[in-house]
């Protein structure tokens, strides 16, 4: 259960349960495969606030030397139903090494940590939480053309006195010359998320 500050609640928000979005890259790949900035735009709900559809975007930027790699994302979501609103916003920082494991295939892991910062608004009602946590993450990545790949991951999530998190990714994208184009899907316990994506290889 996630520490909330309330005042005047009205209506109660149960547990939270959060939308963590990984990346995508080709391990075997030279460096610039892991220099990166990506633009989201994404639509995302929580089962346990029903009536949001928050949307907005998430940027992620990414640095890589031979098969290490680090990667930063920010997003901000938000949704209005009635009087209320909701606000998320988050941004996460990874460390992580990738493996090739053939010629079309790879794997990496990654550590992850970040901060979640919800919000929410009525009439007669207030609340705010803002945990941080860290993690562990894992994608698979499978080339399945010169210009199509796939790709799915597991992550676990910690959050001190919250219930951990447990998340997986899937995602495909296609590489024209300059932008790679592509669309995501996360499912947590109770959320889910989905975006559309734009990438810049540098």
């Amino acid at each position: 259960m996630m520490n909330i500050i309330k005042t005047n609640f009205k209506t109660k928000f149960g547990p939270l349960a959060f939308v963590i979005f990984g990346s995508v890259f080709n391990p075997q790949a030279q460096a610039s495969e892991f220099n990166f900035i990506q633009l989201h735009g994404m639509q995302a709900t929580y089962g346990d606030i029903p009536g949001f559809e928050l949307r907005g975007a998430e940027i992620r930027g990414g640095f890589g030397w031979n098969q290490f790699f680090t990667e930063f994302r920010y997003r901000s979501l938000d949704d209005r139903s009635g009087d209320r609103k909701l606000e998320d916003e988050r941004w996460n920082i990874s460390v992580g090494y990738a493996w090739p494991l053939s010629a079309n295939l790879s794997v990496d892991l990654r550590a992850n940590y970040g901060s979640i910062k919800l919000e929410g608004h009525g009439p007669d009602e207030y609340f705010i939480s803002k945990p941080k946590y860290e993690g562990l993450s894992s994608y698979l990545h499978y080339s399945y053309s010169d210009n199509i790949s796939l790709y799915g991951g597991l992550e676990w999530q910690n959050l001190p006195e919250n219930a951990d998190q447990k998340a997986y990714h899937l995602g495909a994208m296609y590489q024209f010359e300059v932008i790679t184009l592509g669309a995501e899907y996360t499912k947590y316990s109770d959320t889910d998320a989905i975006s559309l994506f734009a990438r810049y290889q540098f």
